[in-house]
């Protein structure tokens, strides 16, 4: 069994300036996050074996050629405290229906679970594992006035797989329909 997740991997320069925030707070707070490049999470982590995975990657190919490529905003950081930092993503109608699309078309046609979190709330994440609380403190003061803004076109889905100590690029699924 192999844990795998689906998000959008924004494109090179904006993951480069994430990593950077990402690699001065580790090296400044002893913090560290999840080995994952920066990404919008929408199936969170499950399990399935390596020979299971090839019927989610057929209806993720075939869910993602049904869907219009849109514009992602990030905008600033945000917490959810007392353990995570992140630069937080503009909740856009269509960012919100495609993760519950995704969603059902995986739980009905996968049998994967459905997201245990009641909201979704897209960030991507900075800090968030060995944060005590008097760390998230100075952290958040430190970055809560700071910028992080951009803009992106998301044009594919990505499936990523945890092996080897860190989460590994599985496989894209472009965005088709014009």
């Amino acid at each position: 069994m192999l844990r795998w997740f689906v998000a959008l991997v924004p494109p090179e320069e904006i993951q480069a300036r994430a990593i950077a925030v990402i690699e001065d707070l580790t090296a400044r707070y002893q913090t560290r996050t999840a080995k994952a490049p920066p990404h919008i999470t929408l199936v969170p982590p499950f399990e399935l074996a390596v020979n299971a995975i090839g019927p989610v990657k057929v209806v993720l190919a075939e869910f993602a050629q049904r869907q219009v490529p849109f514009g992602v905003t990030l905008d600033g950081f945000s917490a959810f405290p007392p353990r995570v930092l992140f630069v937080d993503v503009v909740r856009s109608p269509q960012l919100l229906q495609l993760k519950a699309e995704l969603e059902d078309c995986l739980v009905q046609q996968c049998d994967l679970p459905r997201d245990s979190h009641p909201q979704f709330s897209p960030h991507m994440t900075v800090a968030s594992r060995k944060l005590d609380r008097a760390k998230f403190k100075e952290m958040w003061a430190e970055l809560e006035p700071q910028k992080f803004d951009a803009d992106w076109e998301v044009n594919a889905l990505t499936l990523l797989r945890y092996e080897q100590q860190r989460w590994q690029l599985e496989d894209c699924f472009p965005l088709l329909k014009s």
